[in-house]
């Protein structure tokens, strides 16, 4: 039941998009792969305004306090890209991790733009004890 729920949720997205005409994805994803616990992880993403008006950043969030954010440009004219400079600190966490970065903009069809860090972090070893 689950599963046809979820099929027909994105249908729905999909059938909006196509109705107001946007068609910019709203989430994107960097996986770092494998990664030492305790490294900083740095990613930018870069995002284009599709729109045919200025669109405007309106506010930039994290999913923890662990992972920093920052925009380069705040308003944007059609066709103008931003770069959103992401860092995740993986000090504390083991095995597969996602972190979520949410830029909102006052683009209605396109309110809340998501972009995801993931990684599988390998857990810091522990000096073995000598005798």
């Amino acid at each position: 039941m689950f599963f046809y729920l979820r099929i027909l949720f994105f249908i729905f997205l999909s059938c909006s998009y196509l109705i107001t005409g946007y068609s910019q994805s709203n989430f994107f994803t960097h996986d770092f792969g494998k990664t030492q616990e305790g490294k900083v992880l740095k990613h930018r993403f870069i995002y284009k305004n599709k729109t045919a008006k200025i669109l405007t950043i309106t506010g930039v969030n994290t999913s923890c306090g662990c992972t920093t954010s920052k925009v380069e440009k705040k308003k944007l004219s059609p066709k103008e890209k931003t770069s959103i400079e992401t860092k995740f600190d993986t000090k504390g966490y083991s095995g597969p991790t996602e972190q979520h970065v949410y830029l909102h903009t006052d683009d209605p069809g396109n309110q809340i733009i998501t972009f995801m860090l993931k990684t599988n972090v390998i857990a810091a070893r522990m000096p073995s004890k000598k005798n």
